[in-house]
């Protein structure tokens, strides 16, 4: 029986001893595919790599050229800046259409009207005069730096000149003439009723904050500095979006290859485990067969005994000298699970070599990866 058990016990060990993952051709397709994506999308990487490359290049040039040792300041949302000025020009009109209103024949409606197109006048010479004339007051260019001199000025004058006539005429308009006459007898002095005061005052300072506005609202007070800022930006996000791209399509066969030896390496696993609980199984019955073993010798060294007391009893002359002697039975070998721990052992090392097997050609894969993206990086 116990020779049954262990013939047994061998031949199911060699027959669910785990497959060896042969995982070379996996590791040989994912390096080609690998090439192959770095050959597609290679050209296009180096080609924003390098248009990357070259606008912080002209940026560093450009801060150089001009000495600027500071970053460019420009806000994230010119719309956000653009309702800004929408909001002062309202409330500007807003508050000068009642003054146009109380005296004007059309009413509230024509002063609306009239007041609109002075604020919107105000807030586009303002914004005009910050973007196109204070900004390049300090360009490093004298022909330039004189150019947007000669525009600050013009806007201040033409700013002046609107809101002075406006508040002259609003002066007018309370006098015995017509609107039409007043508009034509409106000069740029002798202002005193309250209303055309406050209506220089306001228009004015709704100039002054687009003047703002436009000097550093939605750009950087220094003329093309933020625009090759921007440029720099978005190079780099779309740099970044390919880089990933890339990274994504580099590491997608090297994924695939490290799932299916993943699935391999756990299928090794499991069936080691069944051996080993094959093997455990066999000890045990093989244990109980040896403790059976033991009883039968017991029984049997106790009934020889008894044979050999009650034959030297009624024996008349001397017993065999075998009688003396233990008595032997049948040969038993020391080990006979021998050659099945032999193949569990052969079973787990094969399982062990494939599995650093695996382990190697997956970090082999990642240098390559890593190495096809150093090249790519560096790439001009």
């Amino acid at each position: 029986e116990a020779a049954r058990l262990v013939e047994g016990l061998e031949r199911d060990l060699r027959r669910l001893a785990p497959s060896m993952a042969r995982c070379e051709t996996l590791f040989a397709d994912a390096e080609a595919e690998l090439r192959r994506v770095e050959g597609r999308l290679g050209p296009a990487f180096a080609a924003l790599l390098h248009t990357h490359r070259t606008a912080i290049a002209q940026l560093s040039a450009f801060r150089a050229a001009h000495a600027l040792h500071r970053p460019p300041v420009y806000p994230d949302s010119p719309l956000l800046q653009a309702a800004f000025l929408l909001l002062a020009a309202s409330f500007e009109a807003a508050f000068s259409a009642t003054l146009f209103a109380n005296a004007s024949d059309a009413g509230l409606l024509g002063g609306a009207a009239t007041a609109l197109g002075l604020s919107g006048a105000n807030v586009a010479l303002g914004c005009l005069a910050g973007f196109l004339g204070l900004r390049y007051v300090q360009h490093q260019r004298w022909a330039l730096k004189i150019a947007g001199s000669a525009a600050a000025l013009c806007a201040v004058c033409a700013a002046i000149a609107l809101n002075a006539f406006a508040a002259l005429w609003r002066e007018r308009l309370n006098g015995p003439v017509t609107p039409l006459e007043s508009l034509g007898q409106a000069s740029l002095l002798g202002l005193t009723q309250p209303e055309a005061v406050i209506l220089l005052m306001l228009g004015l300072a709704v100039w002054v904050f687009s003047a703002l506005k436009g000097y550093s609202g939605f750009d950087d007070p220094y003329p093309d500095f933020g625009k090759r800022d921007r440029a720099v930006r978005r190079t780099e996000a779309h740099l970044n979006a390919a880089r990933q791209a890339l990274r994504e399509a580099l590491e997608a066969p090297i994924l695939g290859v490290r799932t299916e030896t993943q699935a391999a390496m756990a299928a090794q696993e499991a069936a080691l485990q069944a051996l080993r609980g094959l093997y455990d199984n066999g000890a045990d019955a093989l244990a109980e067969i040896a403790a059976q073993h033991r009883r039968l010798e017991e029984t049997g060294t106790e009934l020889i005994a008894r044979y050999r007391q009650e034959n030297g009893a009624a024996r008349k002359s001397p017993p065999p000298a075998h009688f003396a002697q233990a008595p032997v039975f049948a040969f038993r070998p020391e080990d006979p699970l021998q050659r099945a721990a032999a193949a569990l052992e052969s079973a787990r090392l094969e399982t062990d070599e494939s599995q650093r097997r695996i382990a190697r050609g997956i970090s082999e894969l990642g240098i390559l990866l890593e190495n096809a993206s150093l090249r790519l990086e560096n790439s001009n």
